[in-house]
């Protein structure tokens, strides 16, 4: 089973149009590139840059609390009940996916392929999607008919049928297709992993010759050349004594004995010389600009960063250029989901989460401006609400504050 299956569901439920067969990416067929590896999702994914890119873009995404508002004529009000399928206490996407896990596949799907799809297998009275699932994206087919664009899931036998797209326009379709980087009218979106072949494949092929390097005795590299010509018994003999006392790298920089007037003649120069180390940097660089993540998320530390001069402003850029567009993305997709009036918003509030200090001086700036009060932060922080309403829900306005206009300021509590 390939390594990326995991991030996908696998049963043979009849509600869904998705079977185990289907996330096998043995029938992906890879592309060839100039350095010699034959490129598909799997071999990208198992270079260490690619994972911890595509998993660190997904946590960051996923792990943010994502609630649905109300419009009112001037301001926004929390929808409750929240729908059932975006309630990470108590609701599922589907019997099988919790939210976090269905927001994780969507952006690995993207992040990989460049689409991300979605199946609607249930509605709510209104009509409107109340049950989704992930699919593969090698599970869908893509043409256009009579100027309708028909979506077909693969290999499901009797459960083959056309599907059309969700759109708010377009209730009545059944999936939900969101594209990572459209190009034109293209039907599908641009895949990096197909559009960045050359980039990815030289940094397999680094990791490669690396792997050999050490399998075949480290500082061993050339010819042994012999006046003689020996019969090809005696060289298979010659080579299965000499791997047998050097190959691997627990017999690295062994001495080796030539007798018989044969001599060893280095052809190829040393990793060090070859500048292999700064390879794998290189590969690391590239991989960070085709995910746009900051090098130091990938841990590499060896060059300073134009992203800021500190870890906070590169979070922020992070945040702000890595982060916040992938959101936009998915916020415009699942607002039509919803009904008129309603919006969907990724709250980056969480990521505040895991720095108390940070999180307590925006409670305090907002307390002192009036925003909040002390029962709406002790909510914010999953904590039991103060009984006594004239304090825990009392907004607080500074002393020296005055309504703009007036001669004195206002000593309102």
């Amino acid at each position: 089973m390939a390594l990326i299956d995991r991030f996908f569901n696998r049963n043979n439920t009849e509600k869904r149009l998705i079977s185990s067969s289907n996330f096998n990416l043995g029938i992906f067929e890879g592309k060839n590139t100039s350095a010699g590896i034959n490129l598909n999702t799997d071999v990208a994914l198992s270079l260490t840059g690619v994972y911890s890119a595509v998993n660190i873009l997904a946590n960051a995404v996923a792990s943010l609390p994502v609630h649905v508002y109300r419009k009112t004529e001037k301001y926004r009000s929390l929808l409750d009940p929240q729908p059932g399928w975006l309630d990470k206490v108590s609701g599922m996407v589907n019997p099988e996916t919790d939210v976090f896990e269905f927001f994780h596949r969507i952006m690995t799907s993207l992040l990989l392929y460049g689409n991300a799809y979605l199946v609607i297998t249930d509605r709510d009275r209104q009509g409107y999607p109340s049950e989704l699932y992930n699919v593969h994206p090698d599970d869908i087919t893509i043409q256009r008919q009579n100027g309708t664009v028909i979506y077909t899931v693969i290999n499901q036998g009797k459960n083959d049928k056309p599907l059309k797209r969700y759109t708010s326009k377009n209730p009545t379709g059944t999936i939900i297709h969101i594209r990572a980087f459209a190009n034109g009218d293209d039907l599908k979106g641009l895949s990096p992993i197909d559009n960045c072949k050359e980039a990815l494949g030289f940094g397999k092929a680094v990791e490669l010759y690396g792997s050999r390097f050490f399998e075949n005795g480290t500082s061993l590299s050339g010819v042994i050349e012999i006046d003689q010509t020996p019969t090809e018994e005696q060289l298979r003999q010659f080579m299965e004594t000499w791997d047998r006392h050097h190959k691997g790298v627990n017999k690295s920089h062994r001495p080796g004995i030539l007798t018989g007037g044969a001599r060893w003649k280095n052809i190829s120069l040393p990793p060090d010389q070859a500048q292999f180390i700064d390879s794998r940097r290189f590969s690391i660089e590239e991989i960070a600009r085709i995910f746009n993540v900051p090098l130091f998320l990938l841990n590499e530390h060896t060059k300073q960063t134009s992203w800021g001069s500190g870890l906070e402003e590169q979070n922020k850029a992070f945040i702000q250029y890595s982060v916040l567009p992938w959101i936009s993305r998915l916020e415009n997709t699942f607002n039509q989901l919803l009904p008129r009036g309603q919006f969907i918003k990724f709250d980056l509030n969480g990521y505040l989460r895991g720095n108390a200090k940070d999180r307590t001086e925006v409670y305090n700036k907002l307390r002192m401006l009036g925003v909040l009060t002390a029962n709406d932060i002790r909510n914010l922080e999953d904590m039991s609400p103060i009984e006594d309403p004239e304090i825990g829900d009392t907004y607080l306005i500074p002393l020296n504050m005055k309504i703009q206009g007036s001669e004195e300021p206002t000593q309102e509590v």
